[in-house]
Formats: C-alpha cells, sequence, structure tokens
C-alpha cells in the first residue's frame, strides 16, 4: 500500500471508483478530517440532471489544462458560497462549484457508483465532476506519477510521397506551419516516391513523418473475421513493402498503424504485436469491442491503452469533432493527435493553424511524431534514490534524474506477465524478468539518457507462400488516388 494518503470529507465515493483512482494515482485514501491534511469534500446530495445542461467555467486559477477552459457538463442544483481565503476554480451559471483553500477542496455535487463500467465515463463531457477535482486534488496534495508533457500531432489516412502534395494536403505548406504532421500511407502505394517528396521528409522530419495504414486499404481488412494465417499473410507484405520502401529512399516508416476505415480486430491487434509495430492509433482503446471490458475499469484514463498483453492503443480524435474533449486528453496525460483526410484541408491549412492554436491553450505543446509520442507514454516518480517508471508503451527513452541509484520499471496495466525489459545506454545492455509487473536495474554509475524495450517470447512467422497477387487492391487504388488528385485539379 503506498505511503501517501488523500483524505476524503466523507464515504460518499463508491468503493468500485476508490479502487480504481488507488490504483491509478498510487495513493491510499482515508475518511474523516485530519487537522494535518487539507480534505476534499463533496455535496453528496446533489444529483445530475439527464435532461438539462449547464457549461463549467474554469477560473484562472485552475491549473492547466483547465485554465480558463468551458466543458459542456449535466446539470445539477447546488452551488458553493465560498469562505474568506477561498478560491474559485469553476464556476456554472456564474456562481462556484469547485472551490479551494489550505484546508482543502470542495465540489459542489456527489460522486457516482462506478461500478461495471469505466471510470473514465465520469471524466467525460458531460460528466467529470467531481472525479475530475479528485484527481488534480490527489496530484497536488500526495506524491504521485508525473505524467507525460503534452505532446501533439496531426495524422492523415491515405497520402503518399508519389507527389509533393496528396489532394488538398501540400507538404510544403505544412512545414511552415509550425505543427507536425503524419501521414499514414498505404503499403501498397509504397512502390514509388518523387525524389523532391522524399527530400522534403528527409529535412524536415520535424515536422513530416510516416506512419503504416493497412496494407492494400481494402475496406475492413484489419477487422475481418477470418483465419489467423490470412491476418498474418497481409500484415508481414504490409512489413516487407515498407522495408523495401525505406531501403530505397531513406526514409523511415514509423511501425504505427493507423487501420483503415478506424477498426481492427483483436486477432490483428494480436498479430500486429507479434510484427513489432509499436502502436496502434484509433479512436477507440479496444477497437473490436463496443465498449472497453469491465474488468478494466482504468480505460481510457491512462497515456495509452495497453491491449493483448503489450500493444499500446494511442488515441486519435477527428479534426471536425468538438475540441473541448482535447482539455480532459490533455489532463490526463494522453497525446492530441487529430486525425482526418485531405478533404479536411480544401479550404486551406487554417483548419490546422486553427486546431493548433486551441492545443496551445491546453498549455505548451511539443509537436512530435507517433513513434516519439509513444516513446514518451510512460509516468515517473522518484522515491529517494530510486526512479519509478510506470509504462504505457512497448519502448521508451528516458532522461535519468541526478540521484538516482536505481530504476524499477513496472510494465502496468495491459501486458502480459512472462516478459522480460531490456535497458540500454550508451555503455551497457542489461535485461531483466518481470516479476510481479517490476524489472529492476542497478546500472551502477547511472546514464543520462537509457531506452527501455518489452521485450516479447513470440515473434511473427511469415507464411510458407505469401500468396498470388490480385490485382483488384491496385485497380481500386489507382482509382481513389486517381479521385483524390483529381478533386484538386477541377477545382482550379
Amino acid at each position: 500500500m503506498s505511503s501517501a494518503r488523500v483524505i476524503l470529507a466523507s464515504a460518499a465515493i463508491g468503493g468500485a471508483c476508490l479502487e480504481a483512482l488507488t490504483e491509478l494515482l498510487d495513493v491510499r485514501f482515508e475518511f474523516g478530517e485530519h487537522a494535518d491534511a487539507p480534505t476534499f469534500s463533496v455535496n453528496a446530495d446533489s444529483v445530475l440532471s439527464d435532461r438539462a445542461s449547464l457549461v463549467v467555467e474554469f477560473t484562472a486559477d485552475a491549473e492547466p489544462p483547465l485554465r480558463n477552459a468551458r466543458l459542456p457538463h449535466l446539470a445539477f442544483a447546488t452551488r458553493l458560497v465560498p469562505s474568506r481565503g477561498e478560491r474559485v476554480l469553476a464556476n456554472a451559471d456564474g456562481r462556484p462549484v469547485w472551490t479551494r483553500s489550505a484546508a482543502g477542496d470542495r465540489v459542489a455535487t456527489g460522486f457516482e457508483e462506478t461500478r461495471d463500467r469505466p471510470l473514465r465515463e465520469c471524466v467525460s463531457l458531460g460528466r467529470f465532476l467531481p472525479i475530475l477535482p479528485l484527481i488534480d486534488f490527489a496530484r497536488r496534495v500526495a506524491p504521485t506519477w508525473t505524467r507525460p508533457p503534452l505532446r501533439a500531432a496531426f495524422l492523415f489516412d491515405d497520402p503518399n510521397l508519389h507527389a509533393m502534395s496528396y489532394g488538398y494536403l501540400d507538404y510544403r505548406t505544412v512545414v511552415r506551419a509550425n505543427i507536425h504532421v503524419a501521414v499514414a500511407m498505404i503499403p501498397l502505394d509504397a512502390w514509388y516516391a518523387s525524389r523532391d517528396a522524399v527530400a522534403l521528409f528527409r529535412e524536415r522530419s520535424d515536422a513530416l513523418s510516416i506512419v503504416c495504414h493497412g496494407n492494400d486499404h481494402l475496406r475492413r481488412e484489419l477487422a475481418r473475421d477470418e483465419e489467423r494465417e490470412a491476418v498474418t499473410r497481409r500484415l508481414v507484405q504490409a512489413v516487407r513493402r515498407i522495408r523495401r520502401f525505406e531501403e530505397r529512399y531513406g526514409v523511415h516508416v514509423q511501425r504505427v498503424m493507423a487501420p483503415p476505415y478506424g477498426v481492427c480486430s483483436q486477432v490483428a491487434a494480436e498479430e500486429l504485436l507479434a510484427a513489432g509495430f509499436e502502436a496502434l492509433c484509433v479512436s477507440r482503446p479496444y477497437p473490436w469491442l463496443s465498449a472497453p471490458p469491465v474488468d478494466r475499469p482504468l480505460a481510457g484514463l491512462q497515456p495509452a491503452e495497453v491491449v493483448v498483453g503489450g500493444l499500446p492503443v494511442i488515441p486519435r480524435l477527428h479534426l471536425g469533432q468538438p475540441h473541448d474533449e482535447l482539455v480532459l486528453r490533455a489532463f490526463l496525460g494522453q497525446p492530441v493527435i487529430l486525425y482526418g483526410h485531405h478533404e479536411d484541408v480544401s479550404s486551406g491549412t487554417d483548419v490546422l493553424l486553427d486546431a493548433a492554436a486551441d492545443v496551445a491553450r491546453l498549455g505548451p505543446a511539443q509537436w512530435s511524431t507517433l513513434e516519439d509520442i509513444c516513446r514518451s507514454n510512460y509516468e515517473s516518480r522518484v522515491v529517494g534514490d530510486q526512479l519509478r517508471l510506470r509504462l504505457h508503451t512497448r519502448r521508451a527513452q528516458v532522461r535519468i534524474p541526478e540521484g538516482v541509484q536505481t530504476i524499477c520499471v513496472e510494465t502496468g496495466i495491459g501486458f502480459s506477465e512472462s516478459l522480460r525489459v531490456r535497458m540500454r545506454s550508451a555503455a551497457t545492455i542489461l535485461e531483466q524478468e518481470v516479476v510481479d509487473g517490476q524489472a529492476r536495474f542497478t546500472p551502477g554509475v547511472t546514464p543520462a539518457v537509457v531506452e527501455l524495450e518489452v521485450l516479447l517470447d513470440e515473434a511473427l512467422e511469415p507464411p510458407a507462400s505469401p500468396g498470388l497477387p490480385h490485382p483488384w487492391p491496385w485497380i481500386r487504388r489507382a482509382v481513389t488516388e486517381g479521385r483524390d488528385r483529381g478533386r484538386v485539379r477541377l477545382g482550379r
């Protein structure tokens, strides 16, 4: 049990919710009044109304990314009357609903029971009080995990490097916008690349990168109900295609999969893991399920959801959806990945600049490749001379603070139990078995930077025969690309 404690004024919070928050924050909750510690209290009699809504306005006294944000919420009747010394952190209808003082925090509405559903439903647009303030309170009063910094990227499905643009997406314009755009290239398209496009992607890797978008881009090609061998053959072909592209053009294709049409089966996720992919980038943490499993109450609350024993799922949000959700994702330490298609910039890059401005309001953002985002998806905590790391990624690059003598790596929720962790620095390579979810390293002279990798026992076995080529994917892709490029010419 953690030595860090968080004091609640009453037992008005459900046991399932407390269990989930204990695991998320690595704290212990106590009930009652304590003169030596601030207390978190709620109005247990205030209930939410499903028939009405209001807007919660966070004040300048709230910490980023909540500061000055405005988020919709289900209506509730109670408001707070601040006492002397209390600061108002949030208002609704011009009246306080969250206050803070040296004595603790108060929130105007009570808790909902979360048994048999993910806690993320209570940290979502429309119903984030009082769980969001409680998480914020616990982070402030207890030595809990340090989350990843705010990271952001745009992701466009379908583009390739056949020219300096794809449809309405012009790569030369992107590099002038001080953002990062990852293009999800279909491996079928990797047969050719323009010399100018290749040069631009090499020179401006800070602004442009490539990830993988299926294999042939056939409908539901990673979500079909079919034999595992067929899925394996498809992914082996995708990896071979992108490797040939890398060897021929010297441009790296990151092993992050953005599945066509945003769907992926569990079998495909397992095979992606075995094929060496670092992450799956998709809108739902379990894309083959309508809702997360009941035994994963923390689903959607961590920097990434780890599925099938070791594959991180990075959440993404469509460019056209309301950006209010970005506030909650940034609060939870999740990356901000906004995705779309070339048509979404048909009127110019202003839509990207406007979205980037929304991201900037959340705090200082690091515009990064999806691979870099994956490798920064870990939480850290220094306890004495020990650095504790909680991984939500297969690979991580970590800067070690001064004074650290030992490193304790926790593989986190979702990883399988039979794993090893490799730690690599400039001077040494060490491997340790994961025991009870942890691997401990004592590297002697602690290096400034280490790379961590979760090693898997299984690897993807290529089928004996790659299968005969079929002309339909090539025909379909040629027609689709011709349509996308033709729209721009017709518009001119």
